[in-house]
């Protein structure tokens, strides 16, 4: 079954693992709890695949307070889909490797 692990993913949580970090900068600015920290994401270099790995506590260290945290986690959630084999890591999706 080689090809169950890219299809578990969302074709838009696929994309999302490819967003530079402007593309993700105007991710968190899209959302309005979370606007204000969309600097925060240019700063710290995150892209797409880091994004996909951001856990709660990670968002809490970058200075978000936890109500836009959380609702940054539902947003990307809700983007990614629901991949029961990982975390949506690239090495998970690279194709070739």
């Amino acid at each position: 079954m080689p090809n169950a692990l890219p299809q578990a993913c969302s074709e838009e949580g696929r994309a999302l693992l490819a967003w530079d970090t402007e593309q993700v900068a105007e991710f968190v600015r899209s959302l309005p709890a979370c606007r204000e920290y969309a600097e925060v994401f240019l700063a710290e270099n995150i892209d797409g695949g880091v994004l996909a790995l951001l856990t709660d506590q990670h968002l809490l260290a970058l200075g978000l307070k936890l109500g836009p945290a959380l609702r940054l986690r539902a947003a990307l959630a809700a983007r990614l889909g629901n991949c029961p084999h990982c975390r949506h890591c690239k090495h998970c999706h690279s194709q070739g490797d």
